[in-house]
């Protein structure tokens, strides 16, 4: 616990506020697929308990947003 405390106080946090982000661009490919952001929606349990359409609703906002999804078997 005590090497914990000692790494955590070392870390210093300097935020970088009020820069230029306008030609900040996250598309990227994963596996040869285009993508808009480095990332993809993984396959999740039980979305039809959050809403009825769950899984359309999440394939939906992916295509529109141009985010791969992973779909479950």
């Amino acid at each position: 616990m005590k090497l914990n405390k000692k790494a955590f106080d070392q870390v210093l946090f300097r935020p970088r506020v009020m820069r230029n982000n306008q030609s900040a661009d996250t598309r990227t490919k994963i596996l040869g697929f285009d993508t808009g952001v480095p990332f993809f929606i993984a396959p999740t349990a039980m979305q039809g308990m959050v809403n009825p359409d769950g899984e359309k609703a999440a394939a939906k906002g992916a295509r529109e947003e141009n985010v791969i999804q992973i779909v479950r078997t």
